[in-house]
């Protein structure tokens, strides 16, 4: 699978019930950084850059200081809330474990 290109509802359903040839742990993460790294990366740029702006404008919003990480967390809080409303809509965990990996990056990049 290329990097840039994301995986099919069908062939993700097969994974997860243990039809494919691919582990179901590794797969949804591997997933996680071939989108982060590939077809996001070229769709939207840097999520530092996107979630910088996201977090001035809901700053403003809310009157209070939001960060880049906490996009990126309540972004994957937004996926944890999909997913148990449709457990078996795949790309709400992909999309999540993509977050989480963001958030960290982002908050190493940030001092306490």
């Amino acid at each position: 699978m290329d990097s840039d290109q994301v995986i099919d509802q069908e062939t993700m359903s097969e994974i997860l019930r243990g039809e494919a040839d691919q582990a179901k742990r590794g797969h949804i993460l591997l997933e996680a950084h071939d989108i982060i790294n590939g077809c996001r990366l070229d769709s939207y740029g840097e999520p530092e850059d996107s979630f910088g702006t996201i977090a001035k404008f809901w700053s403003a919003y809310l009157d209070h200081e939001i960060s880049k990480a906490d996009v990126a967390m309540m972004m994957a809080l937004l996926k944890v809330a999909r997913a148990k409303h449709n457990a078996n809509h795949f790309d709400s965990y992909i999309d999540g474990a993509a977050y989480i990996a963001l958030a960290a990056d982002m908050h190493n990049g940030e001092k306490d």
